[in-house]
């Protein structure tokens, strides 16, 4: 907005000359009028009235500077206050009015010196006047705006640290975990555990949701996404309430897990089925569905979770922590096992002695495994629903949706090529303890068992 005669905008500049002489004393003013009008000024402890005063002198004297015709408008002072404020906690509500009560304050001088100025002169200048200061507001609320994001981001990163130096271990100053668990506003006493998911499904919103549900029991928790995991601490009132958080992270393993297997199994499926028109699966199709079945559970999720004991002192959540690990790869890999650590000695065995498994699984169950995937996948199926189902025959075979001497067939088979039967106890040990280490591993190999197993359903519909 500009004033339109030479003799007004000449009066106007010496107005604001006058005023930027005087700066200092209306800089008291309008401090002292901000205090007095929002109490956030007066009960933070962080913005001193030294620092208040400075803010409003240099907004001041950049708006009398321009008023006055030495330069254009320069809004860094504004900024900065609005940075200042943010910094401060002083809400942004409170900071834009502060600009209202210096910009009525400087018209209020200019009333008060307007002789020599025509009334429409003045009321031109009202109007570049709340221009400037809309402009210094505008500034300032994207200075605090700005600045409020980055203290937030910086909280966040404060807070992550926090919470991975948590799983550290600390025996050398045990004092540290307790300072750590004040600084993350957690319990230091009560029932603790610690929680490893796979990151592949436990993703940072997914370790929200589940903070979600376990906060909504008066459970608090903190997590840490890392690369290859996602690690947390459940602090529980009792065991109770540790009880609780299992069987919440079951449920939420589970419904994830089970809608993302569902959805990628059928629709492979039932484009398979429909290229098919609904006719009986020749030997050509059947490959193509045991094809199908290997590429899609290359790419399935898998959600296991590894809970350590239960402790009551938060010294040993860095002991708790390594638990957590071994209990995660203790679930069968492709699955959303929820596993506590030392629930399954055999799989906490091997996960403890990864080479010697490897050498179990391969000496025993070498030649099954050496055979082309469908039928490697069928076999290791068998043997699992036989174990999973006491070495019964009939349940075993309702289970693979099979004919109980198909049953009996693939377990004679098994026994030829590994020499080991399973009515021998001795050599039925040794199976078992080789088909924890296939289904340990993390290959695929587990992975197309499962759905081998799955896909007998589908099958026995269509021949």
């Amino acid at each position: 907005m500009s004033i339109s005669s030479t003799t007004g905008r000449t009066a106007l500049a010496q107005v604001a000359q006058n005023l930027l002489d005087s700066v200092d004393t209306l800089a008291d003013t309008v401090t002292a009028r901000i205090i007095d009008a929002e109490r956030s000024y007066l009960e933070t402890q962080l913005l001193t009235d030294e620092q208040l005063r400075g803010s409003v002198l240099d907004n001041l004297t950049e708006i009398f500077e321009y008023l006055s015709g030495r330069h254009p408008i320069r809004l860094e002072s504004a900024r900065a206050t609005g940075r200042l404020k943010a910094e401060q906690g002083i809400p942004l509500a409170a900071a834009l009015h502060a600009f209202r009560l210096g910009g009525r304050l400087i018209w209020e001088e200019y009333a008060a010196r307007a002789e020599g100025i025509s009334g429409d002169e003045l009321m031109k200048l009202a109007a570049a006047l709340w221009e400037v200061v809309d402009l210094c507001s505008e500034a300032a609320a994207e200075g605090y705006r700005d600045t409020e994001a980055e203290l937030v981001r910086a909280d966040a990163q404060v807070r992550a640290h926090l919470t991975r130096t948590l799983f550290d271990d600390h025996s050398e100053n045990p004092a540290r975990v307790l300072e750590t668990l004040r600084a993350l506003s957690l319990p230091e006493t009560g029932t603790f555990v610690v929680v490893a998911a796979e990151a592949g499904r436990m993703s940072a919103d997914g370790a929200g949701a589940v903070a979600e549900r376990l906060r909504a029991r008066g459970i608090a928790s903190v997590w840490d996404q890392r690369i290859d995991s996602c690690v947390g601490l459940i602090c529980g009132r009792s065991e109770a309430d540790i009880a609780t958080a299992e069987t919440i992270l079951g449920s939420w393993t589970e419904s994830t897990l089970g809608s993302a297997r569902e959805a990628i199994l059928d629709s492979a499926e039932d484009a398979i089925l429909d290229s098919a028109q609904e006719a009986i699966l020749d030997s050509a199709q059947e490959a193509i569905l045991d094809s199908a079945h290997e590429a899609i559970l290359a790419e399935e999720p898998s959600a296991r979770v590894g809970l350590s004991r239960s402790t009551t002192r938060p010294t040993t959540i860095a002991v708790a922590y390594d638990e957590a690990r071994l209990a995660l790869r203790c679930g069968r890999a492709g699955s959303a096992a929820v596993t506590r650590y030392g629930a399954d000695p055999i799989p906490l065995l091997l996960v403890q002695l990864p080479e010697a498994a490897h050498r179990a699984a391969e000496q025993i169950l070498g030649p099954v495994l050496s055979l082309p995937a469908p039928e490697r996948a069928e076999l290791l199926a068998t043997l699992r629903a036989w174990f999973d189902h006491a070495g019964s025959n009939p349940a075993a075979a309702r289970h693979l949706h099979c004919h109980r001497n198909t049953m009996l067939y693939r377990l004679r088979k098994i026994r030829d090529l590994t020499g080991r039967d399973c009515d021998n106890p001795a050599q039925a040990a040794e199976l078992f303890v080789a088909l924890q280490a296939v289904q340990l591993r993390g290959d695929r190999t587990d992975r197309l068992t499962a759905a081998s197993s799955r896909s007998r359903s589908v099958r026995v519909g269509t021949t």
